[in-house]
């Protein structure tokens, strides 16, 4: 059985193909109590951790119209389920993120996969951020 390394179930769409080489990073985000820094008193880092997450940013290769139309559409949702391949936990299943795009440049024509394209998007980067 091969791990799911980064898809969106839900529209049965693999993001890992969409993604540059070297395009997604995995990692940590740990939440912080809202005390946690350096103490005015002895001048020591204190730390409280709340809750251990993690954040997936996904560089995307040029895409099509109809691939950037899939990859947008979890924007409009208010959470997302993701499953993945988590450096720190092995293989996670339905677990929600927050999708946080930037905007997307349109290129010039040219050919992806062999096929003519009037135009692509560029640049994409969406930032997931876990529940």
């Amino acid at each position: 059985m091969t791990a799911t390394r980064l898809a969106w179930p839900k529209k049965n769409l693999n993001l890992w193909g969409l993604a540059k080489p070297g395009g997604v990073k995995i990692g940590p985000n740990t939440v912080d109590d809202k005390n946690s820094g350096r103490s005015s008193n002895d001048a020591k880092m204190h730390r409280k951790i709340v809750a251990q997450k993690e954040t997936i940013t996904e560089d995307f290769r040029n895409l099509s119209q109809a691939e950037c139309e899939s990859v947008m559409a979890m924007v409009r949702e208010e959470f997302v389920a993701l499953d993945y391949l988590s450096p720190m936990y092995g293989q996670r299943r339905n677990v929600l993120f927050y999708a946080k795009p930037n905007y997307p440049t349109l290129t010039l024509p040219m050919t992806v996969k062999g096929q003519y394209l009037p135009w692509t998007w560029e640049g994409l980067t969406v930032t997931f951020t876990e529940q």
